[in-house]
């Protein structure tokens, strides 16, 4: 089964409060394994309460880093970098119009 990623992780966020903890984690691996680094995140706090295993955190990171892996491509980094090069223009632009003393 695999859904919306962050669908998966509101779910498991509301299986948590409930204190369905078997659903949240199942929830918060699902969302994991699609990626969410949110979810990874709650997986491992899950595991600091002993509410998971380290098999499961395990299970989780490697999905995870596949997910992760397989969205990776030279079209993404390129574009990443603009990005950033257009937002530190941006930055100091609006820095530089901050500096002009106003009369």
């Amino acid at each position: 089964m695999r859904g919306h990623v962050y669908a998966r992780y509101n779910l498991g966020c509301w299986e948590d409060n409930a204190g369905n903890y078997d659903l949240a984690l199942q929830h918060c691996m699902i969302a994991a394994n699609m990626g969410c680094q949110v979810s990874l995140n709650c997986v491992k706090r899950m595991l600091m309460n002993c509410l998971a295993t380290k098999a499961d955190y395990a299970e989780a990171l490697r999905g995870y880093q596949s997910a992760t892996e397989e969205m990776q491509s030279s079209d993404r980094v390129e574009a990443r970098k603009m990005l950033a090069s257009y937002e530190a223009r941006e930055n100091s632009a609006s820095s530089a119009a901050q500096s002009i003393p106003m009369k």
